[in-house]
């Protein structure tokens, strides 16, 4: 839509959880709506990208992101990274790890709009519910 613009996210968990590292056979991806898990691209140095496309709509104080991976209220949207079994054919949570995009400026969606680049974050990878960004948070990264 003309309003609501996509932009790229990415979300660099810095190790997997524990309980992966222990069982490799569980899943850890990036969940949508549907509670489908998207497993995300495992780096040389133990680090897992996590990639999705959202929608923004710029018409109020703050960006309001839309799409498969926006969860949450308006004013309080974050994206899910999970962790669970999948072994039976029926995924079965563990737990999830939240991450909240309210700290995302319009400025911010702007410079990735005028640039077309992606917004990105650093996480550890090892936590559980609402988890610390690391760094300095959202990033805008250009080419």
């Amino acid at each position: 839509m003309a309003n609501e613009p996509t932009i790229n996210v990415r979300i660099i968990a810095r190790a997997y959880p524990p309980e992966k590292q222990i069982n490799p056979a569980l899943v850890f991806g990036m969940q949508d709506k549907q509670k489908v898990v998207h497993t995300g691209d495992e780096q040389t140095d133990g680090s897992v990208w996590f990639d999705c496309a959202l929608r923004v709509r710029l018409d109020g104080d703050a960006p309001n992101f839309l799409g498969d991976f926006a969860h949450g209220t308006p004013k309080k949207r974050f994206i899910y990274l999970a962790l669970g079994d999948d072994s039976t054919g029926i995924y079965q949570g563990i737990k999830r790890l939240k991450i909240h995009l309210s700290s995302i400026t319009k400025a911010m969606v702007q410079q990735v709009l005028d640039a077309d680049g992606w917004l990105q974050v650093e996480v550890a990878g090892t936590g559980a519910a609402s988890v610390p960004l690391l760094d300095d948070g959202w990033t805008v990264v250009t080419t």
